[in-house]
């Protein structure tokens, strides 16, 4: 894809940027998620702006909900957040179609990927939750335990959940709001994770393989399905 970079930021052009940030810190908002998220997300599409891609600024400045969402998304993925993509569409009415066509143009011009991976969905929520190594390790051994019929994001929402309602003992609600969906979407996780033995990984579950070996094992194994939540 051939760019036309801005080589001169003009006032107009700042002006822009930032009326786009606050329009997309509104969406961020209404979706409640963390602010490094959203600040990614507006370093993203400054850089995108300045990179001056045509295909990406004729986007932009339409303004519409879907854009601002398509940052926020791969801002996430890149980081490790479980984006609530299925609670932004349905509120947005966005159609997934036109939503990944944008978000392929982002991505190869910046080079953020589309979908996450579990090492750094791991990695982010261990910071996040403030778990453990042992914490951590277990919501791996969770996570590769799960029906593998089911796309790895959702089985990996799934692990999480189980870890911190029924291991750490938090409450349904506060499992919900850590992982931005509904009561109704925790209480579909669990029954996946009780489905997939959860309870005998966490009875079986001794700690003796390191993180580090975990990870590696789990990027080995790769990832099928699309990433959806």
């Amino acid at each position: 894809m051939t760019l036309r970079p801005h080589s001169k930021l003009k006032i107009k052009d700042m002006r822009k940027i930032s009326y786009h940030i606050e329009e997309m810190r509104k969406i961020a908002e209404d979706l409640n998620l963390p602010r490094d998220v959203v600040e990614y997300a507006e370093s993203l599409l400054t850089t995108a702006f300045m990179l001056g891609g045509d295909r990406v600024l004729r986007h932009i400045t339409y303004g519409k909900a879907m854009y601002y969402g398509a940052f926020l998304e791969l801002a996430a993925n890149d980081l490790g957040y479980l984006f609530p993509s299925r609670v932004f569409a349905r509120k947005y009415s966005i159609r997934g179609f036109k939503l990944r066509n944008f978000e392929r143009i982002v991505s190869e011009i910046l080079g953020t990927p589309l979908t996450p991976s579990v090492r750094t969905m791991v990695k982010y929520y261990r910071r996040y939750l403030d778990l453990s190594d042992r914490e951590a390790a277990l919501l791996v051994e969770l996570y590769r335990a799960m029906d593998r019929k089911v796309n790895y994001v959702t089985r990996f929402a799934a692990a999480l959940a189980y870890l911190m309602s029924e291991v750490k003992g938090w409450s349904r609600q506060d499992t919900a709001r850590y992982l931005n969906v509904t009561d109704r979407s925790v209480r579909r996780y669990l029954a996946l994770a009780r489905r997939s033995g959860a309870e005998d990984v966490v009875r079986n579950f001794d700690g003796s393989v390191p993180l580090s070996v975990l990870l590696n094992e789990v990027d080995r194994e790769g990832v099928s399905s699309n990433a959806s939540m």
